[in-house]
């Protein structure tokens, strides 16, 4: 857990102290990003300005495809202002193990994404614009409007982003698993981490993701896939670059056993097994129960066959 300032006692991010990360990120194979000042409402794609058009546009993808919306705003924002924007930034990436891919774009109005084909986005197919994005860029869930933890944490976070990777850190709409603020999504890569205290005051170059311990998951996998990959991560201390390629080998009720692959040939056999947590899902609500998948490593091998 962080140690920043969450006191009510209903906060859902104190309750669920026990409940493990891993396995807990949401599955979207591909992600449009919005830059969309606000304010935002409780669902920030139809409570926020977003023209219906637009509205309708995304709203039939992520119906029909594996794409999630997030809207988007810079952290140096004064978030109480409306601000007609032009040269709107709007980032699409298609996450996998390998060569994941996004893109930035400019727009001058939101109406533009109309002539976006979603379901060729959400397969990898961007269209022929904007530029493709070399370096992490993350976006840090502060959606007041959905959770205070989020508002809280979330803010406390990107408060303590470095002037020099400001750029490369954006504020976001909901992520998900608000007991886990502050949280985060990482593009290209697709990884959600969560329970993450502030940036390190001596900073770095470039941005880099956190510690595989505060791994929820790479969004394009299935839960206790998930699971098995932040075991292997957090026990080998893989980084982001370490690649690792997930497979389901068994499927047997509420037990699943995966092969973890990583790009210099070692391997990992990982069970990954149910298992019931009992916490709020928001601040204030009931406590609700949830399955959750614990994940550990039972085999290691240096190639496929060992």
């Amino acid at each position: 857990m962080t140690g920043l300032n969450v006191t009510r006692p209903d906060a859902c991010s104190l309750l669920a102290g026990d409940e493990p990360l891993a396995g807990s990120a949401p599955l979207a194979t591909a992600w449009i990003v919005v830059e969309h000042p606000g304010p935002w409402g409780r669902d920030a794609l139809t409570e926020s300005a977003i023209p219906e058009s637009v509205v309708q546009h995304i709203t039939q993808a992520q119906t029909q495809t594996p794409l999630r919306f997030l809207a988007a705003r810079s952290i140096d924002l004064d978030r109480r202002q409306q601000l007609p924007l032009t040269g709107r930034h709007v980032w699409i990436a298609h996450c996998q193990a390998r060569e994941p891919e996004a893109r930035v774009v400019q727009i001058d109005h939101l109406e533009q994404l109309l002539q976006w084909d979603l379901t060729s986005i959400s397969e990898g197919r961007f269209p022929v614009v904007g530029e493709q994005i070399e370096s992490p860029i993350e976006f840090v869930c502060t959606h007041s409007k959905r959770d205070t933890c989020c508002a809280v944490l979330g803010r406390e976070r990107v408060a303590t982003v470095p002037h020099h990777l400001r750029g490369q850190v954006w504020e976001c709409s909901h992520l998900g698993g608000h007991r886990f603020a502050a949280t985060s999504l990482f593009l290209p890569s697709g990884r959600l981490y969560g329970r993450l205290s502030g940036f390190s005051p001596n900073g770095h170059d470039h941005l880099r993701e956190p510690s595989p311990e505060c791994l929820r998951g790479p969004s394009y996998l299935p839960p206790p896939l998930q699971a098995a990959e932040c075991v292997v991560r957090i026990e080998q201390q893989l980084t982001a670059a370490d690649i690792l390629v997930v497979t389901m080998l068994e499927a047997l009720d509420s037990r699943v056993l995966c092969d973890v692959t990583s790009s210099d040939g070692r391997h990992w056999t990982v069970a990954a097994k149910q298992e019931t947590f009992v916490s709020p899902a928001s601040c204030g609500a009931q406590d609700q129960e949830r399955v959750m998948w614990q994940a550990h490593i039972i085999e290691e091998g240096s190639c496929r066959g060992d």
